[in-house]
């Protein structure tokens, strides 16, 4: 088995969470979100977004 490594720069990991925001600012993904439907991918990158903030803050924001 391997495990794949990446190094991320401060600059990455706020570019990457500008992206899922901007995603997961969308009305639609919105109403999904709300009606417990999304995608498989979708939930995907709300759990990327949660180890980005990790990463970044040392903990998870919660709302």
């Amino acid at each position: 088995m391997s495990i794949e490594m990446t190094t991320l720069t401060l600059e990455d990991i706020e570019r990457r969470r500008a992206e899922i925001e901007e995603i997961i600012s969308q009305p639609d993904f919105k109403e999904r979100q709300e009606e417990g439907v999304l995608l498989s991918r979708e939930q995907r990158l709300l759990d990327e977004l949660e180890d980005l903030n990790f990463l970044r803050y040392g903990h998870v924001e919660t709302d």
